[in-house]
């Protein structure tokens, strides 16, 4: 087992140097800086290990695991006045904010969120974002590779934060209803705040520009363009939200604008390329239900395809030639030998109502008598 120390020591001159020991041992300076850079703020203590436990010594009536350095007072020894007490973070998910930030790349809303958190740090608000990621990442390798990463990294965050109560900053672009719809529904339960950042057209490109050359994000041209023509303002009055704020133009100027902006992206867009479509050379499979060309007379009938009634058997069942009793045989032969006498005709007509009284098809073949 180690005991670690961390002392602060605060000089006349206004310096201040923090350092490290071990079992009681000097392990060195580790930082020194100007007490005027700490503006007034309280430093706390914090540990950031992994694979082991960890005991905190915050009994002053306990004796010491190992002496300190001579001058040094423990921190749970030191009376109310000269201590400040942390804010408690929130309890449940009505206690907690997130804020969703809108607006094109570059448009400044990392800049106003950064801003914000300077201005109520009583909140602790987290923020979650690509860049903050990617700063965190040690550099080396491809940049594609790592915003990949971090982007997948960033969708678990959101849902862990969703899960977890406290105050929350979402800085991504968000111009897809679908996507405010999404990280809002799973915020439910929290105070829900939209903050839409749409400057005018010239600003808007002198800080993307600003962006780029800062080494920020690069976004290529298409893609920029593409999110023009989809950004789609939030509704007013909306279940998703409890506060809709616009922190540059105000929202019918927004509107405007973006109507301006996406109909000359749809102009600069390259024109999509339609596909051709394949000839198809293979031949058309036969209905699995329907019967072959030779019986498909024999099963229709005179009522269409497939249209049967209680007293008509099925097509194999019936006989493959007519049969008419009422009409004489004689008749019969001069129909089939004088085709051109009138009788013919009356006797077709004659045929013709009994098959279809009878439900009696035609033969295939022709056949003599």
């Amino acid at each position: 087992m180690f005991t670690h120390a961390c002392c602060q020591s605060f000089s006349s001159d206004g310096a201040v140097e923090l350092s490290f020991h071990k079992n009681g041992g000097l392990m060195g300076q580790a930082f020194s800086l100007d007490a005027s850079l700490l503006l007034a703020r309280p430093l706390f203590p914090h540990v950031l290990c992994k694979g082991c436990s960890v005991r905190f010594l915050l009994d002053p009536t306990a004796p010491p695991w190992y002496p300190g350095p001579p001058g040094f007072t423990p921190l749970a020894a030191l009376s109310a006045g000269q201590r400040e007490r942390a804010a408690l973070p929130p309890t449940s998910r009505a206690q907690g904010e997130v804020l969703l930030m809108v607006g094109l790349p570059g448009s400044g809303k990392s800049h106003w969120a950064r801003a914000h958190m300077k201005q109520h740090p009583e909140k602790q608000y987290r923020l979650l974002g690509t860049e903050e990621l990617l700063a965190s990442v040690i550099s080396g390798g491809q940049r594609e590779s790592w915003l990949q990463q971090a982007s997948q990294c960033l969708t678990d965050l959101i849902k862990m934060a969703s899960q977890t109560p406290g105050n929350y900053i979402l800085d991504q672009s968000n111009v897809l209803f679908s996507a405010r719809r999404y990280k809002l529904q799973l915020f439910t339960g929290f105070r829900r705040r939209v903050v839409v950042v749409v400057p005018s057209a010239d600003e808007w490109k002198r800080r993307l520009s600003l962006h780029r050359t800062s080494g920020g994000e690069q976004i290529p041209e298409t893609p920029l363009l593409k999110l023009q023509v989809m950004f789609r303002l939030p509704e007013q009055q909306s279940e998703l939200q409890e506060e809709l704020q616009y922190v540059e133009l105000p929202q019918e100027q927004a509107q405007a604008l973006l109507q301006e902006l996406g109909n000359e992206a749809q102009r600069l867009l390259p024109p999509s390329l339609k596909q051709e479509k394949k000839p198809r050379f293979h031949r058309k499979r036969p209905h699995p239900r329907r019967p072959a060309a030779s019986h498909r007379l024999q099963s229709t009938g005179c009522h269409g395809w497939n249209q049967t009634r209680p007293d008509m058997q099925p097509w194999r069942q019936q006989p493959r030639y007519f049969t008419v009793d009422s009409v004489p045989t004689s008749s019969l032969i001069s129909a089939h030998t004088d085709k051109n006498s009138s009788e013919t005709t009356g006797l077709c007509c004659i045929m013709s109502t009994l098959i279809c009284s009878s439900h009696t098809a035609w033969p295939s073949r022709s056949h003599t008598t």
